[in-house]
Parts: structure tokens; sequence; C-alpha cells
């Protein structure tokens, strides 16, 4: 039964663990997930919640709050406003705290982007190459 159970681990079989969780670091049920998202205590990745407010409509994706449609460029320019000032603060703290995730999680955690508290936390999330859903063939 233990080697069944480390064997369905994090996969769809397993009907405890989140897989998209465990693999991506993030589900899109959020708190909603009827399965369990196990947080690590410790890990190299770090996941920045709450820090990219979209400027378009999350249910219709490309539309304002009036229904109005955003000229793409100005998503464009948002997001990477977004990642420039990530970039820009993130590279001060790394200067001084390389390898040193929990340091670095500790004086990101109480600080605010764009009047919205910074959430940070360890995530299982190590490995790029797996983070994609292979159920998803959008962009293939």
């Amino acid at each position: 039964m233990v080697e069944h159970l480390a064997l369905i681990f994090g996969t769809e079989k397993d009907r405890v663990n989140c897989p998209l969780y465990f693999k991506i670091g993030a589900c899109r049920h959020g708190p909603r997930c009827s399965r369990h998202h196990t947080q690590p205590s410790i890990s190299p990745t770090l996941l920045h919640s709450n820090m990219n407010q979209r400027i378009d409509n999350a249910v219709t994706p490309g539309l304002d709050s009036q229904g109005q449609p955003i000229d793409p460029s100005k998503i464009q320019e948002h997001f990477e406003n977004l990642y420039q000032n990530i970039f820009y603060e993130l590279s001060k703290l790394v200067m001084y705290i390389l390898n040193s995730w929990t340091r670095m999680m500790l004086q990101m955690k109480g600080r605010y982007y764009d009047g919205h508290p910074i959430i940070i936390d360890f995530s299982p999330f190590t490995d790029f190459h797996e983070a994609k859903d292979n159920a998803c063939d959008r962009g293939s």
C-alpha cells in the first residue's frame, strides 16, 4: 500500500494532494480546491502572490470593468512595468542574500507593491521543465 501511494503522489491519481500545486506551485482553484496543497518548510523557489493586479477583467480577459476592449499594447506595457519593478527590487536583495531563501523571504514579508501586500511563501515547484500542463494544447 505504501509503495502504491508513493507511486501516485503528485499525479492525477492522487486524490488527496493537488497535482497542479505540486507541479507548478499554484492552483487555479486556490483555497476552494478539494485537494491538499502541501506547503514546504524550505525551498529554493519563492512564490510571490498578489503582485500582478490585472488591468483587464479576469473573467473576460482583454476587457475592462465596463466591458470595453483594452489595447493589447497597454496590457503588455503593464506586464513589462511589473517585470522591471520586480527585477529591480529583487536584484537589490539577491546581491546580499544569494542562496539564502529564508532571509529573502523574511525581507520581502510585510512589503507592498502597488498598494497591495506582497504574499510570499516557499513553493514546491523546483523544475521549470516539469511546470507545464500537458493537458493544455494552447500554444503548441
